[in-house]
């Protein structure tokens, strides 16, 4: 999954189990970070206020998604969240329960191969494409 990760190392780096939903709106098609003042689409609580999330949205509205986060989606862009493409945050949010373990690594290295796929596809169970059925155990995040 492609996705944007915090901006001066803001994501920290480890190994976390997801832990439990918060508010009622963890998980939900729509959640709104009153800090931020934006909405988000899925957000799936990683640690503490460190979430999984779609890009974000100036209002409650698909039309709305933010210009400036959408064109630096795929680099260090957020607050220490890692956004993602609203499907795949979707996938996380619904695939993924609490205990789930995420590792979040640094790495030095780019695949810039890998990366240019990742932005033509994303998640969908129509085309085939799967990250495998059931309960995901680990992800692994390159920073």
């Amino acid at each position: 999954m492609i996705c944007s990760t915090g901006i001066e190392n803001y994501t920290t780096p480890g190994t976390f189990n997801m832990e439990q939903s918060r508010p009622e709106t963890d998980r939900q098609e729509w959640y709104f970070i009153t800090k931020y003042k934006c909405y988000v689409k899925y957000a799936t609580r990683i640690k503490g206020s460190i979430l999984f999330h779609s890009i974000p949205y100036n209002w409650k509205d698909e039309d709305c998604i933010d210009r400036e986060c959408l064109w630096r989606f795929g680099t260090p862009a957020s607050h220490g969240c890692v956004r993602l493409r609203w499907q795949d945050a979707k996938f996380i949010a619904e695939n993924c329960m609490p205990g789930t373990h995420v590792k979040v690594l640094c790495s030095e290295t780019r695949d810039d191969e890998l990366r240019s796929l990742l932005y033509q596809e994303s998640f969908d169970a129509s085309k085939g494409f799967s990250y495998e059925d059931g309960l995901i155990e680990n992800f692994y995040l390159s920073l």
